[in-house]
Formats: C-alpha cells, sequence, structure tokens
C-alpha cells in the first residue's frame, strides 16, 4: 500500500481508532473495578480501615496502571475530537449499487409493493478526483494515481469492492453461483479486464494477513472465478467521485458499469436460471 495515499491514511487511522476505542474500553473497565472496589471499603467497620492511609504504597502498580490508563483515556478523547472537528467523515466514503429482480409489484397493495424479488449489490469505497488526473499516463504509468502499488485494481477505495448476488449470474460464459465475490480490474491502456474472484476479503486491514485480500493486495490469481474484457467508453462529462451502477437492466440481465473522471467502462451479465 503506497504511503500518503488516501487509501493507506484510511487503513492507519481505521487501525488506530480501532486500537484507541479497545483502550477506551479498559479504561471505563478500570475505572468501574475502582469505582466498586472503594464503595466497597466505605461500608467497612472502623477497626478494618486503619491502614487504608498506606494502600497507595502497598499497590504501586495500581497507580501506574492508573496514570498509564488516564493518558489512553485523553487521547481517546482527543482522538474523538479531531474526528469530530473534521466532521468525522472518511477521504472515499463508502457505496453501494444494488438492483432487484425477478418480483412482481402487488396490484392489491395500498402503496407500490415489490414481491419475491432478488438482489444483487455492489459494495465499494467511492473515491474522489480532488483534481487528479487519476485514470491518466501510458505504458506502465497508466493508471497509477488510482492504483499506484497493487497487482491490480480495487475498483474503489479503501476495502475490497463486492459483487454480492441471490441469483445465478452468466458473465462471459461462466456461471457464478450466487454468494459474494470480490471485483478487481486489471487497468492497461484502453484494455480493461474485470476479475471476478472467490479470495476471501479481510473486513478490518490487518498487515500481518496475506491470505486474504485488502482492497487488490494479497490477490491470488488461482481464485479468479471470471475474467471479462470490459467495453470502455467516455463519458460526456467528468465524474468526480467513482460510480457502479447497473445499467440497461431488466430481469435477464443487464450491466456492471464502473465511472470515474471521462471513463465508462461495462460488462453485460446473464441471470441464471
Amino acid at each position: 500500500m503506497a504511503e500518503g495515499t488516501v487509501e493507506h491514511q484510511a487503513a492507519d487511522r481505521d487501525t488506530l481508532v480501532a486500537r484507541l476505542r479497545s483502550c477506551g474500553a479498559a479504561l471505563c473497565v478500570a475505572q468501574r473495578f475502582s469505582a466498586a472496589k472503594y464503595r466497597g471499603l466505605a461500608g467497612l467497620k472502623p477497626c478494618a480501615t486503619k491502614g487504608l492511609r498506606t494502600q497507595r504504597q502497598d499497590f504501586p502498580e495500581e497507580r501506574v496502571m492508573t496514570r498509564k490508563l488516564t493518558a489512553i483515556g485523553t487521547a481517546v478523547a482527543a482522538m474523538g475530537a479531531l474526528m469530530f472537528a473534521q466532521g468525522g467523515r472518511p477521504a472515499s466514503p463508502a457505496g453501494t449499487a444494488a438492483t432487484e429482480i425477478g418480483g412482481k409489484y402487488d396490484p392489491n397493495a395500498a402503496e407500490p409493493t415489490y414481491k419475491g424479488g432478488k438482489w444483487i449489490e455492489i459494495t465499494y469505497g467511492r473515491p474522489i478526483k480532488r483534481g487528479r488526473d487519476v485514470l491518466g499516463g501510458s505504458g506502465d504509468k497508466y493508471g497509477k494515481t488510482a492504483n499506484p502499488d497493487a497487482p491490480v485494481w480495487r475498483a474503489g477505495a479503501n476495502f475490497t469492492t463486492q459483487l454480492k448476488t441471490e441469483v445465478p449470474l452468466v458473465i462471459n460464459g461462466t456461471t457464478l453461483a450466487p454468494g459474494a465475490y470480490a471485483m478487481l480490474i486489471d487497468l492497461k491502456p484502453d484494455n480493461w479486464t474485470l476479475i471476478v474472484s472467490s479470495q476471501k476479503v479481510q473486513t478490518r486491514y490487518d498487515p500481518n494477513n496475506t491470505t486474504e485480500l485488502w482492497g487488490a493486495y494479497n490477490h491470488t490469481p488461482d481464485k479468479d472465478v471470471v475474467r471479462a474484457p470490459m467495453t470502455l467508453g467516455a463519458l460526456p462529462f467528468s465524474a468526480d467521485q467513482l460510480s457502479w451502477a447497473f445499467t440497461d437492466m431488466s430481469d435477464a440481465g443487464g450491466k456492471l458499469t464502473i465511472m470515474w473522471d471521462k471513463a465508462v467502462a461495462s460488462v453485460p451479465f446473464k441471470v441464471g436460471m
């Protein structure tokens, strides 16, 4: 993961927040334990409390732990304040594209009610151009702003883009059983290839996990289920934020379509039986 990229910073931030939350939970437990202990001491008879003035000397490790947890608690509060001040917005917000097929509208319902449908969904991160030439370059430099150093492109940001389907899908002659799959793109000038993979994905970034996908890192080609050439085109405008969409849809099938900047690329699919 390239140092300094939005995706790298987001992974680092997510990891830090998780650790701070864990520490914050530990602080709460310690505070509750301490409060309960001293409530118990308050209920002791006078003869049992003669030595309480020396309790800090008797338990110096408790004093050290309290100081450490207090410092961690301060860090948690500071981190929370920082995120609040920034609006708590990720640099590449999460996105979802979804369609429902195969059902029917209930003619007897008081308002439009679609019944018996099956869902197809794409979940992904939505990077923003922020003035960059995200899909520019030539030769081996092509698309390096969007994908600086992974073997293939995650076709999104942060986590791995996923295709989830409740119906069989036929892509480039291969039938995908209902389930969840990773979706990646092999970026080459005028030649994009959609990759659908059965490789498991990480739900939170773990640098020690080298077998599951995070974005497109750790991609293993032998887990690829489908590779399909994408039809490339040019938009009449520039899309500032990356988007996936289901286009030209019917109950029989449609297209998986990605748009960013002035590029649009799609792959047709059919709904299997």
